[in-house]
């Protein structure tokens, strides 16, 4: 029986297309396929093991970059990883101490966040590359304070900024504007 030519692989036919013969796009799953959660959690896996395997032979490709080096270069690296990392030290500590200043605001004062930074290891908020570890700080942050209230978050709403009157501003008269001026113009109500 001969095939139905709306039927064949366009690949076949069409002479600029750059997949090979044969390759077709399989039609999508029906509902009696595999259940959906088994499939994200299958992809997920193998993300997974994608991702690792990349590290991998991204460590591979650098160890055997460092071994065609040639003494010069390999100087020029070092003191780049050295530099780098003197800096992350530097200046990672600082960084911790702002998150956590961040976090801490308004709830403790200025004497006691500097004691408590000053016994506290802020390298342990720092993740191997020497970034901030924000979940960590996070963590920190509200182990060692409760959440704030909403009794609290109103005080700090009703901060005064020095902006002028805020609230309910009226007089005890609800007219108290119309009848300053009905009065200015001599008009008397009953």
């Amino acid at each position: 029986m001969p095939e139905d030519p709306t039927t064949t692989d366009p690949s076949a036919t069409d002479p600029n297309s750059t997949d090979p013969p044969g390759n077709k796009v399989p039609d999508p799953p029906t509902g009696n396929g595999p259940d959906l959660t088994s499939e994200v959690e299958k992809w997920k896996s193998l993300a997974r093991k994608h991702e690792k395997d990349s590290k991998d032979f991204r460590k591979e490709l650098d160890t055997l970059k460092t071994q065609s080096l040639t003494e010069q270069e390999k100087a020029i690296a070092e003191a780049k990883a050295l530099g780098a990392s003197e800096a992350k030290s530097l200046f990672g500590s600082k960084l911790v101490a702002s998150e956590i200043k961040v976090g801490l605001a308004g709830r403790i004062d200025g004497e006691a966040f500097d004691s408590l930074i000053k016994g506290l290891n802020v390298n342990n908020f720092l993740n191997d590359d020497g970034d901030v570890d924000t979940e960590a700080v996070d963590g920190f942050v509200k182990a060692l304070l409760p959440p704030e209230s909403d009794d609290d978050k109103k005080k700090k709403s009703n901060l005064n900024l020095g902006q002028g009157a805020r609230g309910n501003t009226s007089l005890a008269d609800d007219n108290a504007l119309e009848n300053a001026i009905l009065r200015h113009a001599g008009v008397r109500r009953s």
